[in-house]
């Protein structure tokens, strides 16, 4: 649906190139991994592979100085999102636990002493 969207809009842009749909295509992959991971390690990688080419197609249109800007305002702030979320798992998860869903079901899941409860 994406792709029957973009079509017109491309061409009246004027930033026909053939890369689109594989970039699209790339990141759509990054979404249905995603969607099937039992790992959080997948679905990091998951991420990962969804939000890089999404850098690139904000800055598609690259003659634009707001495309140029969109991509570069878009990268920095999802790659410090990427690093609070894995922090974030890294405090949470006991160290030698393998990181499924069913073991962050659990209640066994360590409770930090900055957050007593």
């Amino acid at each position: 649906m994406a792709i029957a969207l973009a079509y017109d809009y491309i061409k009246r842009m004027d930033i026909e190139r053939g890369e689109y749909y594989v970039i699209l295509l790339f990141s759509i992959s990054g979404m249905l991994l995603m969607s099937q991971a039992n790992d959080l390690i997948v679905v990091f990688l998951a991420l990962e592979l969804l939000s890089i080419p999404l850098y690139v197609l904000a800055g598609f249109a690259r003659p634009q100085v707001e495309s140029e800007e969109a991509a570069l305002k878009y990268f920095l702030m999802v790659r410090l999102q990427v690093r609070l979320w894995s922090l974030g798992w890294h405090w949470f998860l006991v160290p030698p636990v393998q990181p499924t869903w069913a073991r962050l079901s659990q209640p066994s899941i360590r409770r930090l002493p900055i957050f007593p409860c």
